[in-house]
C-alpha cells in the first residue's frame, strides 16, 4: 500500500476513535425502527454477540434471533445516566463502519412490548397447525408441496418465538403488560 494511502487511512481511524458516538441505524423492511447518535450497541451476530463502539473496524455480518442493546451517546449537560434501549429482532444483516452500524432486519419490536402469554400461546397455536400437517401429509415424494412451504415456515414461527421468551428471560420485560401476566 503507498504511503500516502496508509496515512489517510490511519488519519480516517483516528479521527473516527476520537468520537464518542456513532450513526446507528435499525430498519426493517417496513420502517425505521431506531436512528440516531449512539454510544455503544451489543448485537446478536450470527457467531455471537458482538458490541460496536466509533471507530469499529467496518464488517458485515449475518445476525440471529436475538435482542439488541443500545446507549445512546452522552450529551452534554445530562446527568450522565444512560439508559440502555433492548429491541428484539427475528435475524437480518449488519454492516459496520467506524462511523456507523446499519442493521437491516426481518422484525424488531422494543423488547418491552413482548407478551410471554401471547408468545406461549402464538407457539402452541404453531405447533397444532404442524400437526395437523402432518396428519394430512401429502403423498407426493421428492415434491415440496405447499402443505411443506407451510411446515416450513410455522417451524419458522416457533423457533423465532422460542427466542423471544429466552429473550424475556434473559433480560427481563418491565411493561405494565407484562407485569399484569406474572
Amino acid at each position: 500500500m503507498s504511503d500516502s494511502k496508509a496515512q489517510a487511512r490511519e488519519a480516517q481511524g483516528s479521527e473516527a476513535q476520537g468520537k464518542e458516538s456513532f450513526r446507528f441505524e435499525l430498519a426493517t423492511p417496513a420502517r425505521a425502527v431506531a436512528e440516531g447518535d449512539y454510544g455503544f450497541v451489543i448485537v446478536p451476530g450470527a457467531e455471537g454477540d458482538f458490541g460496536v463502539l466509533a471507530g469499529h473496524s467496518a464488517l458485515v455480518s449475518e445476525l440471529r434471533a436475538g435482542v439488541i442493546r443500545a446507549r445512546k451517546a452522552r450529551q452534554v449537560g445530562t446527568d450522565g445516566a444512560e439508559s440502555e434501549e433492548r429491541w428484539f429482532i427475528a435475524g437480518g444483516f449488519a454492516e459496520v463502519t467506524p462511523e456507523r452500524l446499519t442493521l437491516l432486519v426481518s422484525a424488531a419490536e422494543p423488547l418491552d412490548s413482548l407478551d410471554a402469554a401471547a408468545i406461549e400461546q402464538s407457539i402452541q397455536d404453531a405447533q397444532e397447525d404442524i400437526a395437523d400437517l402432518d396428519k394430512e401429509e401429502s403423498t407426493e415424494t421428492g415434491k415440496e408441496t405447499s402443505a411443506d412451504t407451510k411446515r416450513m415456515a410455522l417451524e419458522r414461527s416457533v423457533a423465532t418465538n422460542h427466542a423471544r421468551l429466552k429473550a424475556l428471560e434473559t433480560f427481563g420485560n418491565s411493561s405494565p403488560k407484562a407485569q399484569a401476566h406474572s
